[in-house]
């Protein structure tokens, strides 16, 4: 964490640590009359940081907290790498706050104090202002003991922990938040969370505080049912497998994402003008790479899929030698030209963008973790059958499909000078790709304004 300056030395941090609880849960034991409350949720996430800085925090508000154990898992859709590292679906500063949560929960232990920096943190990222996050220790009154915790590794360790934690939940966590009341999970219905403590909450005299909570559900059981409406979630977008846990198919979890978002918000497709986003980009490129997978794939997450035409043209930098053979060249080897005609014709097999960015998202994960010569799992992984796309591949047709891409991507005015080159409404946005989504919001014209640009 390059930059982060702290007052404790790393020795100051040893001695103080073997004073800790050595478990990520805290040293406090907790009293069998409260009800047990678990947030399990992730840094960045949008639905996560609104549901504890608007939600979660009326519990020291209206002194409910006082009937509860309280526990903050914040790991929520990571996923540890084999080297010990830890990918997160909002990128590394995901990583650094999930982290930075951990640590402070470990060496303050009282939920009173923990949760204020939490939330300051929470609200700084719903804010687009996450990067002033060390500002928190002070305006929680906190020292930054962890700092240290997190620049000596030990951060690493509680979050494994956590992740071991979160892969063993039974059953499984969907989405973050993802709120657990006396061990069971109450799934999209998180919002009423406070109704569901009440319900739980056995002492006779109940607290003041149940009296004013509205129970906007059935929750005459506690179980595991659904409510019939748009979830408010960050689901996991990973497709390969965690060390600790099966992963689940992208594709389904895209398509479940799009055909509620869609059915709720029919009406703003029809009346909404699309803006439309080409992504100009090369297979084996560690900086496309990188975007598709952390940065492409939030439109599905935050709405945004829903007014933009999204046109992805694999191509970047090859060009084809002048001769009889059309013989491809492109500047990461043979194994790019082979990625970029096999997800030229992933894409004109599959027409809708939904699946075929689900097996483009999984071609260039693998292409991250170093495993780019996997990409026929991806068709397994995502349920989708490889045939069309390997007959297009084999034939003709993938040359010329790369032929028109060529063209295209010659053809851009200004030129492109680097990779990933995103243009939004036929204005490209140069260096300034990964916030894309300011552009769209920009530009797009309809009537009804998606979350994301609110």
């Amino acid at each position: 964490m390059a930059g982060v300056v702290s007052c404790w030395s790393f020795l100051g941090f040893g001695y103080l640590i073997l004073f800790l609880c050595i478990n990520p849960y805290g040293c406090m034991g907790s009293n069998n009359n409260k009800v047990q409350v678990s947030l399990y949720y992730e840094s960045l996430c949008p639905y996560c940081a609104n549901f504890i800085v608007n939600h979660l925090v009326k519990l020291f508000q209206n002194g409910l907290i006082s009937t509860v154990d309280l526990r903050l898992v914040p790991w929520g859709n990571a996923s540890p790498n084999p080297d010990g590292s830890i990918s997160c679906q909002h990128g590394v500063d995901e990583c650094l706050l999930n982290t930075i949560e951990a640590c402070t929960i470990t060496v303050y232990p009282d939920v009173n104090r923990h949760f204020r920096f939490i939330h300051c943190v929470e609200r700084l990222s719903l804010q687009n202002r996450h990067n002033e996050w060390q500002n928190c220790f002070q305006i929680s009154g906190l020292g930054t003991v962890p700092i240290d915790c997190y620049n000596t590794g030990y951060g690493n360790v509680i979050e494994h922990r956590y992740g071991n934690e979160t892969a063993m939940l039974k059953p499984a966590h969907r989405f973050v938040p993802w709120v657990i009341v006396n061990n069971k999970p109450i799934q999209e219905d998180y919002i009423n969370f406070m109704a569901y403590i009440c319900k739980a909450y056995k002492e006779t005299s109940k607290p003041e505080a149940c009296n004013s909570v509205s129970y906007e559900s059935n929750i005459n059981e506690l179980n595991d049912q659904k409510v019939d409406s748009i979830p408010q979630v960050c689901y996991e977008v990973v497709v390969a497998h965690c060390m600790w846990a099966k992963s689940v198919s992208l594709l389904a979890k895209i398509n479940v994402f799009v055909e509620a978002y869609d059915e709720k918000h029919k009406d703003l497709k029809m009346v909404s003008q699309k803006v439309n986003v080409g992504v100009y980009y090369e297979a084996l490129n560690p900086s496309c790479s990188s975007f598709i997978v952390k940065n492409l794939a939030q439109i599905f997450d935050n709405g945004l899929h829903t007014i933009i035409n999204l046109r992805l043209v694999p191509w970047g930098n090859a060009y084809f030698l002048n001769n009889s053979t059309n013989t491809t060249v492109c500047q990461n080897g043979s194994d790019e030209c082979k990625l970029n005609t096999l997800q030229a014709c992933t894409i004109n097999v599959l027409h809708d963008v939904n699946k075929h960015f689900a097996l483009i998202y999984c071609f260039e994960f693998l292409a991250i973790e170093g495993r780019h010569k996997e990409w026929g799992s991806c068709f397994t992984s995502l349920g989708l059958p490889p045939k069309l796309v390997l007959d297009c591949f084999n034939s003709l047709n993938g040359t010329l499909l790369e032929q028109k891409h060529a063209i295209e991507t010659a053809q851009l005015n200004p030129p492109h000078t680097i990779l990933p080159w995103v243009v939004v409404d036929n204005q490209s946005i140069g260096n300034d790709y990964r916030n894309y989504s300011s552009y769209i919001c920009k530009a797009y014209k309809g009537n009804k304004v998606p979350r994301a640009c609110q």
